[in-house]
């Protein structure tokens, strides 16, 4: 394997620091629909994504991450319907036995007269950190 140091990149107009490609680009990411038939439509760094539960799905990462102090990112969408299934709130968490290789990702209502679990049709999800 080879290596290439640099303490700059730069396009020709625009020069920034290496730390900030190295350190602040996104290690993992997936888009999917959980909604119906569960279907992973795109994804970097996640080897599989498995559905776990109404709203609860399981993102694995193919490089895993060092520890569980990663920043995590995620959105979702339903159907646009009146009962609130329009608007999502989704968050990650890791599962403790398996520290940095896998993503528990979940939806819930965000609106409406309920705020319980719901598969979401788009799910996009990210994640920075370092990888070990």
């Amino acid at each position: 394997m080879s290596t290439i140091s640099a303490a700059n990149i730069s396009d020709g107009t625009t020069t920034v620091g290496t730390e900030y490609v190295v350190q602040g680009s996104t290690k993992a990411w997936v888009n999917y629909d959980q909604a119906g038939t569960f279907t992973t439509r795109a994804s970097f760094n996640v080897s599989s994504t498995t559905d776990v539960s109404e709203g609860d799905a399981q993102a694995y990462f193919t490089s895993v991450f060092a520890d569980t102090d990663y920043l995590q990112q995620a959105t979702a969408g339903g159907t646009g319907g009146s009962d609130g299934d329009e608007s999502f709130i989704a968050f990650g968490g890791f599962n403790l036995l398996q520290v940095g290789r896998s993503c528990l990702l979940r939806t819930r209502r965000g609106s409406g007269n309920y705020t319980g679990k719901m598969d979401a049709h788009c799910v996009m999800y990210s994640a920075t950190g370092d990888l070990a």
